[in-house]
C-alpha cells in the first residue's frame, strides 16, 4: 500500500488531489523498484539452493554408481573364489589392469607377478574356461597371451568324441582346431576342452564350442572352427594356475 503525506486541512480539494496525484507516480515507482529488488534477492537465494541441490544430486548419483560397481565386482569375485575352491590345483586371483592397444584381443596385463609366485607358461583361467597363458612376468605384474593370439597353441580334446587336435588363435576372432581325423565324428555344438598335454594347461578346461568342420586339401585331416568360451572384451578378473 502506498503511504501518502498528510496535507493541511486548508488545502482545497482540487489542489489536494493534484498534489496526491503528483506524488502517486513516484511513490509507485519506488514501490515497484522495492518489489523488483526483493524478487532479485529472492531469485539469487533460490538459484543458490537449486545449485546446492544439483550438486547433492550429482553426488548421490556418483555414490549409487560406485555402489553398483562394487556390488558387481564382489559378485564376480565371489564366483571366482568359489571356482578356485573347487579347482583341482593351486591358483591365485588377479585383476586385468591393462590391454595392449595394438593387440587388443590378444594380450592383457595382470596385477600379479613374481611376488605372487607367478611364472611364465602358467595357465590363466576363469569359471567360464581357459583364457590363455602367462608370457611375461615382472615383479608385481604379468602379461597374458590370450587364446585368440595365433602364437597361443593348446592341445585340445573334443569332449564327446575324444578326438584330439591342436587349437590355435585366428585373426577372425575364433579359434581353429587342427589335425582332427579326416573322418572326424565331431560336429557343430561339440565342446572342446584342454587335453592336458604339454604340461602348461590342466586337463578338462573348457576352450570353446565347435562351429563347423571342413576337410583339408591334403585329404588326411579336418579342421574345426571353434567359438571361444571366453569373451576377452569383458575380461576383468582371472585365476593364474600356480601348480
Amino acid at each position: 500500500m502506498l503511504l501518502l503525506p498528510i496535507l493541511p486541512v486548508r488545502v482545497t480539494g482540487p489542489v489536494r488531489a493534484g498534489i496526491v496525484n503528483g506524488l502517486r507516480a513516484p511513490l509507485g515507482w519506488l514501490n515497484a523498484i522495492g518489489e523488483e529488488m526483493w524478487a532479485f534477492t529472492h531469485w539469487r537465494q533460490l538459484a543458490r539452493e537449486v545449485e546446492a541441490l544439483r550438486r547433492e544430486r550429482d553426488r548421490l548419483i556418483g555414490d549409487v554408481v560406485r555402489l553398483q560397481e562394487a556390488s558387481q565386482e564382489n559378485e564376480r569375485l565371489r564366483g571366482l573364489l568359489s571356482f578356485r575352491e573347487t579347482f583341482d590345483g593351486k591358483a591365485v586371483p588377479a585383476r586385468v589392469i591393462g590391454r595392449d592397444p595394438v593387440r587388443w584381443s590378444r594380450s592383457v596385463l595382470l596385477d600379479r607377478g613374481k611376488r605372487s609366485g607367478i611364472r611364465p607358461g602358467a595357465a590363466v583361467i576363469t569359471p567360464a574356461g581357459l583364457v590363455g597363458h602367462i608370457s611375461e612376468v615382472g615383479t608385481s605384474s604379468c602379461k597374458v597371451l590370450l587364446l585368440l593370439d595365433p602364437d597361443c597353441r593348446v592341445a585340445g580334446l573334443v569332449q564327446r568324441t575324444r578326438e584330439s587336435g591342436l587349437v590355435i588363435g585366428g585373426a577372425d576372432g575364433r579359434l581353429r582346431m587342427l589335425y582332427l581325423p579326416e573322418m572326424a565324428g565331431s560336429q557343430a555344438g561339440d565342446l572342446v576342452v584342454t587335453a592336458g598335454l604339454g604340461g602348461g594347461y590342466p586337463k578338462g578346461l573348457l576352450i570353446g564350442t565347435i562351429r563347423d568342420l571342413r576337410r583339408e586339401v591334403d585329404g588326411l585331416s579336418a579342421t574345426a572352427r571353434v567359438e571361444p568360451a571366453i569373451n576377452v572384451d569383458r575380461l576383468e578378473e582371472v585365476l593364474v594356475v600356480l601348480e
